[in-house]
């Protein structure tokens, strides 16, 4: 979605700047340091993907709710996008803050994090205004559960103190709960790690509830490994997840469904090739209200997946009696110990146009795959443009026959663009409705580490 307004980069407290940087720790704060640990730096991509100039403020935020500093304010050209390294920030003192971004246009965002100390890495999608709510679903909450323990962060995006209530939830209903109280504007990380009640090995969901607007992302961490992803106020029947692995050079998928809906409902998570976009079959599991069911797309004790060993394609969960729910699709490489995660897409969320604000050949020896799926019934043909940070297209990709359910994949090395440029992509449809993921890594997989981040493009 796009917005005027990008309401949250729900977490910055911990996610936009250093989170081992602090002078002082809050008890919050503690807990999150003893759950992550690193020293943390953080940049922030705004992209246009209008036809006008955007004009941006860029506000942050500490943790009593009040303003670190005049807002930063910078432009970003029509389809064009624009990096904020934070620790460059002058007059910006290293600590946690969340952030609020205000546009005279629509604009997109995403947060990418990195860590020293161990090396990890991470990046999410910012919350638009719109998006906010009263309530709130995480389909990821973990405690210990081999060694993966979660953190959720919450964002209060009303304007008064926010009385919040976190319920954790297995398929045999509520575990336990806790309860916060955040200022207007001010971020909380709540530790899973170290919530009384919730037992060791534990895997499930979170519902959040509050009597402000709020918005949540999640955190999940092992003791070299990060990841992050968004969540969500409300669900769809249907949801496209483009990118799913299976030993495909060493990658594994697994997809975890949370029912956000009243009542329990039954989903099914079809598998398509990308080459042919023909299914190669499907799974079902009953889901009880507020909580999560996980898929795997690799081989576990449990028995043999679906996909088969070098499997690159996507997936669609739908519920089969119309029900709401949501899904977040973990992206893991254990020989190389990545870990990461993106949101799916609400199917009928998709359009003819895909902007991915941040696509880079050997900046700072970082690299990007694009992966673009078409979620129609119909073959199209993408037009896809590389657009540098002064709003000019620097090349152009056509692609035809893009078969329904299929995914096109792009490693970006090795396209016509300039070395060393960081800029972003919109992708145009001749008819189908389409969705895109981006993968960015350090280096070409030979950085030790945990150097993988994902995010999610916009359909705007």
């Amino acid at each position: 979605m796009n917005f005027k307004r990008l309401a949250r980069l729900a977490s910055a407290t911990g996610l936009v700047v250093a989170i081992g940087a602090v002078g002082s720790l809050t008890n919050a704060s503690a807990r999150e340091a003893a759950a992550i640990p690193g020293t943390f730096r953080s940049s922030i991509v705004v992209a246009n993907p209008g036809s006008s100039t955007a004009t941006v403020s860029m506000q942050f935020v500490k943790s009593d709710g009040t303003n670190a500093m005049s807002p930063v304010t910078f432009t970003v050209p029509a389809n064009a996008s624009t990096t904020r390294y934070v620790p460059s920030i002058t007059g910006l003192a290293d600590g946690r803050y969340s952030v609020v971004i205000d546009s005279d246009q629509s604009v997109v965002a995403i947060a990418n994090l990195t860590s020293d100390s161990p090396s990890t890495s991470t990046a999410y999608n910012g919350i638009a205004q719109a998006d906010v709510g009263r309530s709130f679903n995480i389909p990821s909450a973990y405690r210990n559960y081999f060694g993966y323990t979660s953190s959720i962060i919450i964002q209060n995006a009303g304007t008064a103190v926010a009385n919040v209530t976190l319920s954790y939830r297995t398929a045999a209903g509520q575990v336990a709960s806790e309860t916060r109280q955040i200022p207007a504007n001010a971020s909380s990380t709540i530790d899973q790690g170290a919530t009384t009640g919730l037992p060791e090995g534990f895997i499930g969901s979170a519902v959040i509830t509050s009597d402000q607007d709020i918005a949540a992302i999640f955190l999940v961490s092992a003791s070299t490994q990060l990841s992050s992803g968004r969540g969500a106020r409300a669900g769809a029947t249907s949801v496209s997840l483009p990118v799913i692995y299976h030993s495909y050079y060493g990658y594994n998928t697994n997809v975890l469904v949370q029912n956000v809906d009243t009542t329990a409902t039954t989903v099914s998570i079809a598998y398509y090739d990308n080459r042919t976009g023909l299914s190669i079959g499907s799974e079902t599991a009953t889901i009880q209200p507020g909580t999560s069911a996980t898929f795997f797309q690799f081989d576990t004790g449990r028995g043999n997946a679906i996909p088969r060993p070098g499997f690159s394609g996507s997936a669609v969960v739908t519920s089969t009696d119309n029900k709401n729910i949501i899904a977040v699709a973990n992206v893991q490489h254990p020989g190389q110990g990545y870990l990461e995660a993106y949101n799916g897409f609400p199917t009928s969320s998709a359009t003819t146009r895909v902007s991915c604000p941040a696509i880079m050949k050997n900046y700072y020896n970082y690299n990007t795959s694009l992966t673009i799926q078409n979620v129609g019934s119909a073959a199209t043909n993408l037009t896809i443009q590389y657009v540098d940070a002064n709003g000019t297209a620097v090349a152009s990709v056509s692609v035809t026959g893009l078969a329904a359910n299929s995914g096109h994949v792009r490693y970006n090395p090795n396209d016509a663009i300039p070395v060393g440029f960081n800029g972003a992509v919109v992708v145009t449809s001749s008819g189908a409705p389409i969705i895109g993921v981006v993968n960015e890594l350090l280096g070409g997989g030979d950085v030790a580490g945990d150097q993988l981040f994902t995010y999610a493009c916009s359909n705007s």
